[in-house]
């Protein structure tokens, strides 16, 4: 392959027949594709320059700090569409996400996949990033669930309080609702997952010189690797912010944004 600043610019210029096909048809999208492909072009300006600069230097603190700087990223991004407090939540969800994160990529670097360094900024990125983004996926919608369930269910939860109960274990209907509601949506997605995002997965392990039961393998790996992550994270979570959502007494504290109901609305 030899790409040259002409022939991406070419390649680039395909997006005008769609943009085209929404102007003529009088859709009200054209400005928003735009902005939206500027962003995902800037996205993708942004992060080959962070991998090309990883995979240049590669040593082991560079790549944690990066590491480090995308686990922040996600726990913002997971904190902001959870309508979590963030005064409150982004540090357990930044160090929680950090740690899941890592320890699952390096049991997979070390023990499935068997790379030679495992600090490699080629490999722990990518699969960092893959445990970071199947994470966030799942608890954008678990956390929501589990702290809304707690100011709403509060009733529920002091009374098994108050009936001996200790706080994980009347939180545990809570937690087994936020976790319907959040793996539901997400076995959802695997079939689509498979259909469309891990056939390129692949492909880049096979453009990258990997064997194909190889790529295949490694792939079936991050998915698993992936439920895992996302499962530790939302245990570590949960722990880690009981001190921040529960105070001594055993009393909840406010940490979620709950939207005003609409007989509130009508009233303003």
């Amino acid at each position: 392959m030899n790409m040259t600043i002409v022939s991406t610019l070419l390649g680039v210029l395909l997006l005008a027949f769609p943009l085209y096909a929404f102007y003529l048809s009088g859709a009200q999208i054209v400005r928003q594709s735009v902005v939206a492909l500027v962003r995902m072009l800037v996205q993708l300006a942004l992060t080959g320059a962070l991998v090309w600069a990883l995979v240049k230097v590669d040593h082991w603190a560079v790549t944690l700090l990066a590491l480090l700087l995308l686990s922040l990223f996600a726990a913002w991004m997971t904190a902001r569409r959870a309508r979590l407090r963030r005064s409150k939540m982004l540090l357990p969800l930044w160090i929680c996400l950090f740690v899941a994160s890592l320890a699952t990529t390096l049991y997979l670097e070390s023990v499935v996949l068997r790379v030679d360094y495992l600090f490699s900024g080629s490999w722990m990125i990518a699969v960092g990033g893959a445990m970071l983004a199947a994470s966030t996926s799942v608890l954008e919608i678990s956390l929501r669930e589990y702290f809304v369930g707690l100011v709403r269910f509060s009733s529920t939860y002091y009374y098994k309080l108050g009936n001996g109960a200790r706080w994980y274990q009347a939180v545990m209907p809570i937690v087994r609702r936020a976790f319907e509601r959040s793996y539901r949506q997400s076995l959802a997605r695997v079939s689509m997952l498979g259909l469309f995002v891990m056939p390129f997965f692949m492909s880049g392990l096979l453009l990258g010189g990997v064997d194909a039961l190889m790529a295949v393998e490694a792939t079936i790996a991050i998915v698993a690797g992936g439920a895992f992550c996302s499962m530790l994270t939302f245990v570590l979570v949960l722990y880690a912010s009981h001190r921040f959502v529960i105070d001594k007494r055993g009393a909840l504290k406010d940490c979620v944004r709950l939207k005003p109901s609409s007989k509130q609305k009508q009233s303003k």
